[in-house]
């Protein structure tokens, strides 16, 4: 079972400690990570995912976890945590500056509200 959870170090310490003395078979381990998202309505087309992947295996940042809504409309990915800037420079230079000899996406990717 994996759980991604947001706190102090402290309360992710007790928070193992507890998980441990519950579960005293269990192997427990804790990782810094960070997610990053691909959103918007207009992704839904198809690659969209495999070119994410794609750029993010090119760029050596290692997938931990990936999810897709069934809306086709958000695509998360886990990551180490100090690969974020490098997660992040990448997609938008595959998904939102590429523009070459294919069409990046059905449209370009609107900003944000």
């Amino acid at each position: 079972i994996t759980h991604y959870v947001e706190g102090s170090r402290k309360a992710l310490k007790r928070a193992t400690a507890d998980i441990e003395a519950r579960l005293p078979g269990a192997a427990v381990s804790t990782s810094r990570v960070a997610i990053v998202s691909v959103i918007g309505a207009d992704i839904n087309v198809p690659g969209i995912t495999a070119r994410a992947l794609g750029a993010l295996h090119e760029a050596s940042v290692s997938l931990i976890g990936l999810q897709q809504v069934s809306r086709k409309t958000d695509i998360q990915a886990v990551i180490q945590e100090e690969d974020f800037d490098t997660a992040i420079c990448a997609l938008h230079e595959a998904l939102v500056e590429q523009q070459s000899g294919s069409v990046a996406l059905a449209e370009p990717l609107r900003p944000a509200a």
